[in-house]
């Protein structure tokens, strides 16, 4: 995939951009964490593929962190998603230097570096379009928010809507 592209999380499509890290579009070069440093990026460019299957361990590692698991390995993740361990690594690696050999990974660091590699580490505004039964059903649903994105406003064009006052919005 061309390294211009970047994906949308909101969408779950590539667009062209830069990053929002960087103010000149370029992709910056660090490929692992750095306790120094509060930004992470990904060591080489996410393929659409990739970043499915990341959303896919993300919500794995986000169940096992529940259970209590501090170390989780490839073949753990893979097992469970019915993907094979060397795809999990490979789609891993992409995020950087994180694991280690025979331990695995952390599975707090590769949460929060999946979020960071996906752009759902930081909190998204986002607008319901259509204020109909789906729009209420969505209102009520917390997900979202446990994912970082805060509902700011309904817009709708039927005029008995307009100015109604919902949940809040």
């Amino acid at each position: 995939m061309d390294p211009r592209y970047r994906l949308d999380p909101m969408i779950g499509r590539a667009y062209i951009g830069g990053s929002h890290d960087e103010p000149n579009g370029s992709r910056p070069k660090m490929s692992k964490m750095d306790p120094e440093r509060t930004t992470f990026t990904a060591a080489l460019p996410l393929s659409v593929a990739s970043a499915r299957r990341l959303s896919l361990y993300l919500r794995c590692l986000e169940a096992l962190r529940r259970e209590g698991c501090q170390k989780v390995s490839s073949g753990q993740v893979g097992e469970v998603l019915g993907i094979s361990d060397a795809q999990v690594r490979k789609d891993i690696a992409c995020l950087g230097n994180l694991g280690q050999p025979g331990i695995g990974y952390s599975t707090s660091e590769l949460i929060w570096a999946i979020r960071k590699a996906l752009g759902i580490d930081r909190e998204w505004r986002a607008i319901v379009v259509g204020v109909g039964n789906l729009a209420r059903a969505l209102l009520r649903y917390h997900g979202f928010q446990q994912q970082g994105f805060r509902l700011v406003a309904l817009c709708d064009n039927d005029p008995a809507k307009i100015g109604e006052v919902i949940d809040g919005l």
